[in-house]
């Protein structure tokens, strides 16, 4: 219900730059590329653990387990 990122932006950004790193060793980013990466990024995180919660509520639940996340919807 906010705008705001979940994840902090530096780490996020420093997480970013590695795994590029590891791919290309003079890759540079605009800020605008690394705020669409984080945003979809944390949707992705957000709806993979709604699954997951809802996959527990299903199963009578009210904790997530791992076999929760393991099931594809």
């Amino acid at each position: 219900k906010t705008t705001k990122f979940l994840i902090q932006k530096k780490p996020f950004h420093r997480l970013v730059k590695s795994i590029a790193h590891d791919i290309k060793a003079d890759c540079k980013f605009q800020q605008e590329a690394v705020n669409a990466l984080q945003d979809d990024a944390e949707s992705y995180l957000i709806s993979y653990f709604q699954r997951s919660q809802k996959n527990a509520i299903h199963a009578g639940r009210k904790t997530v387990h791992l076999e929760d996340t393991q099931v594809s919807t």
